[in-house]
C-alpha cells in the first residue's frame, strides 16, 4: 500500500463502524464449530426434509405460491414444528404482499397487521408450544410476544425458541445483558440451536469486539451454509457482517470475495453497496468504490452515508477539491435534516471540511494578488 493511501482501511473500517453500529476493538479469532442437533421443534425426518427441501427451493426460487400450499401441508402434518411454521409464515406474508401489489408501507403495514391477527387467533383456538411462540414472533407489540412466550413456557420450559426468542427481543432492544442470559438458557436447552448461535453474531457484530464477531460470525457462516433448514436472508445478511468485520479486520482480499458471493436477494440493496464501496476503498480500487457508493445513493437518495462516502473519496483519495467540496456540502445539507448521532458528527466534519476548503479559496486569491 502506498504510503499516501497508507490510512485508507482504517478510514474505510471507520465508515464500516457506522454502517454497523460496530465497537472496534480488539478480540482473538477463534473459532468454535457450532454443534449439530435437533429438537422436536425444528427436527426433520428424511421424508418431511425432502418435502421441506422442494419448498424451500420454490420459495428461494420467488415462487411463493407454489412454495405456500407445500409449507401448509407440511406443518399440518407437523404441526409441533417450529421451524416449518417459521417458513410457512414467510411463505404466507410474501404471498399476501404480492398478491395485494402493496407497494406503500401503510398498506403493508395493515396486511402484517391482519397476518399478526390471524396468527393470535391461531394461538387462542390451539394454544400448543408451536402456535404460541409462531404467534409471539408475529405480534405486534413486544408485551403480546411476551405474553405468549410465557404461555409457551408454561406449556415446555424445556424449548430453546423460547429464550432464543426472548433473546432476540431484548437485543433489538439493546438490552445486551438481557439478551445474553437468552443466548445462554438457549444454548443450555440445545447446545447446537443454529438460529441462536445467528443471533448471538448478530449482537456480537454490533455491541462486541472485532475478532469476536469474525469467529462468531464464521462459525454461524459455515453451519448454515451445510443446514437447508436455515433462511436464506440470515445466511446473506451474516455473510454481509463477515465481508465487513473482515475490512475492519485489514482482510478486504478475503472481504471482497465474500461480498460478491452474497446473493443480492436476501440483504440490503443499499448496505451491500455501501458494504462494497468500503472494501474497494480498503483495497485501493477507488474507482469501483465511488460507482457503488454513488450506486447506494440511488437505491436510498435522501441517505448520508452514501454521499460522504464520495465525498471521502473525491477528499482524500482521487484528489478531487471541486467534487468533494460539493459532495462534502451535500453531506451538510442532508445531515442538517436529520437529529441522529451519526448525522450530527457528520455535519460537524462537513462543516470543518467546507471552512478549509473556503480558505484554501482565500489563501489562493491572496497569493494571486
Amino acid at each position: 500500500m502506498s504510503a499516501r493511501h497508507a490510512p485508507v482501511r482504517r478510514r474505510a473500517a471507520a465508515a464500516l463502524c457506522v454502517l454497523l453500529g460496530l465497537v472496534p476493538a480488539c478480540g482473538g479469532l477463534s473459532v468454535q464449530p457450532i454443534p449439530v442437533t435437533v429438537s422436536r421443534y425444528d427436527a426433520l425426518a428424511p421424508l418431511s426434509l425432502a418435502e421441506f427441501e422442494l419448498a424451500r427451493e420454490s420459495f428461494v426460487a420467488g415462487d411463493v405460491h407454489a412454495a405456500l400450499p407445500a409449507f401448509e401441508h407440511l406443518f399440518g402434518r407437523l404441526s409441533n414444528n417450529i421451524l416449518v411454521g417459521i417458513w410457512l409464515q414467510e411463505s404466507e406474508l410474501a404471498a399476501l404482499l404480492a398478491a395485494s401489489g402493496a407497494d406503500r408501507a401503510d398498506a403493508a403495514a395493515s396486511l402484517r397487521d391482519a397476518f399478526s391477527a390471524r396468527w393470535a387467533q391461531i394461538a387462542a383456538e390451539k394454544p400448543t408450544v408451536a402456535n404460541l411462540v409462531l404467534a409471539a414472533r408475529v405480534a405486534p407489540t413486544p408485551q403480546e410476544s411476551a405474553r405468549l412466550l410465557a404461555a409457551a413456557e408454561a406449556l415446555d420450559p424445556a424449548c430453546a425458541w423460547i429464550p432464543y426468542a426472548r433473546a432476540w427481543m431484548a437485543a433489538q432492544a439493546s438490552d445486551w445483558s438481557a439478551a445474553r442470559e437468552g443466548i445462554a438458557r438457549a444454548k443450555a436447552i440445545d447446545p447446537g440451536h443454529v438460529w441462536t448461535y445467528w443471533l448471538e453474531a448478530w449482537m456480537t457484530t454490533r455491541s462486541g469486539a472485532v475478532g469476536d464477531a469474525a469467529s462468531a460470525l464464521l462459525a454461524f457462516v459455515e453451519r448454515a451454509g451445510e443446514d437447508a433448514r436455515v433462511q436464506p436472508r440470515l445466511l446473506a445478511e451474516s455473510q454481509l457482517d463477515l465481508a465487513m468485520v473482515w475490512t475492519l479486520l485489514d482482510e478486504p482480499d478475503r472481504a471482497h470475495e465474500l461480498v460478491l458471493a452474497v446473493d443480492p436477494r436476501w440483504v440490503d440493496a443499499a448496505r451491500r453497496l455501501l458494504a462494497l464501496a468500503a472494501i474497494e476503498q480498503a483495497l485501493e480500487n477507488l474507482a469501483p468504490a465511488l460507482a457503488a457508493a454513488e450506486a447506494a445513493e440511488e437505491v436510498v437518495p435522501g441517505d448520508v452515508l452514501p454521499v460522504l462516502q464520495q465525498a471521502l473519496l473525491y477528499d482524500e483519495w482521487l484528489a478531487d477539491p471541486v467534487r468533494a467540496e460539493a459532495a462534502w456540502r451535500r453531506v451538510l445539507e442532508m445531515a442538517r435534516s436529520s437529529t441522529e448521532l451519526t448525522a450530527v458528527l457528520e455535519r460537524t466534519r462537513a462543516g470543518v471540511r467546507i471552512e478549509r476548503f473556503e480558505a484554501a479559496r482565500a489563501r489562493s486569491a491572496g497569493d494571486e494578488r
